[in-house]
């Protein structure tokens, strides 16, 4: 069952990696400046320059944070198919850079892809000199059923979803527990597709820093 399992989780991400390169890479790198064009200005680049995106997958984010002025790399489980921007290779466990190696580790709507999102988090305020940057899925139309089964269709994860969505506030309280605090907080409705999504986006700071 096990091997057949794994063997499914393949195949979903091989199926997605294929429909990325052909077709929705033009259309998920526009999406990559719209939501890099919310939080546009709340960090200097000039003060801090070093950007880990966890989780950035094809590294559209990243790629438009390199516009700004970032010197912005991608962290990831895999090695995906389209690589906009250079892509660290990990486990999945202790991300291999040494404490505050990094001005800025953002996750980008990845987060509730994680089966335990508290190891994660603490490991990306371990390597951040100073900002977290989180921005997640939040409930809007149709609910907590329409988050969960939109993000299914979309990353093709029908099987092994870990469905790691919060509320607002609930994800605020998640970040103060391991050690950080809320300085800018705004939800936009995006879109992909089409279709709406209710983002919420979040800088913490971490604690004993000054904005």
């Amino acid at each position: 069952m096990t091997a057949l399992y794994q063997k499914i989780r393949t195949i979903q991400r091989q199926t997605l990696e294929f429909l990325v390169r052909r077709f929705f890479a033009r259309t998920l790198e526009k999406r990559a400046g719209e939501v890099v064009s919310v939080f546009e200005g709340w960090i200097e680049p000039k003060q801090s320059p070093k950007w880990l995106d966890v989780g950035g997958s094809w590294g559209f984010c990243a790629k438009e944070l390199r516009k700004k002025g970032f010197l912005s790399f991608v962290l990831d489980v895999v090695k995906p198919a389209v690589q906009a921007v250079p892509v660290f290779v990990y486990p999945g466990d202790k991300i291999p850079f040494k404490d505050g190696s990094w001005d800025v580790v953002s996750m980008i709507t990845m987060l509730h892809h994680v089966p335990q999102p508290k190891a994660l988090v603490e490991e990306a305020v371990r390597v951040s000199k100073k900002y977290v940057l989180l921005t997640e899925d939040l409930d809007g139309f149709g609910g907590r059923f329409w988050t969960v089964l939109r993000d299914m269709i979309f990353n093709l994860e029908f099987l092994g979803h870990p469905k790691q969505f919060r509320g607002q506030d609930e994800w605020t309280a998640f970040f103060e527990s391991c050690g950080l605090k809320l300085v800018r907080f705004v939800k936009v409705q995006t879109r992909l597709l089409g279709l709406p999504i209710e983002n919420g986006f979040y800088l913490f700071e971490k604690t004993g820093q000054s904005a």
